[in-house]
């Protein structure tokens, strides 16, 4: 990662549940910004954060994870 990169990704692997994967967000202090939550209950509307998949249960690589950077400011 480059120094302008913000956000980085924990833990990856192929098929997991969308209702057992988690999201959480941090500030940059550390702090807790979001607390965790399943990729299936996300809303953009209450969560600033939503998953964007096939509707198959699983998350995979081609699918996507749209987080607010106006909720959640980068750095």
């Amino acid at each position: 990662m480059g120094p302008e990169c913000d956000s980085f990704l924990v833990e990856a692997r192929s098929n997991l549940a969308d209702n057992e994967t988690v999201l959480a967000i941090f500030d940059a202090g550390g702090a807790m910004a979001m607390s965790t939550e399943a990729f299936a209950n996300l809303t953009y509307a209450q969560d600033g954060a939503v998953f964007v998949g096939d509707m198959d249960g699983t998350v995979d690589a081609s699918e996507l994870l749209l987080i607010s950077t106006s909720r959640y400011l980068t750095g």
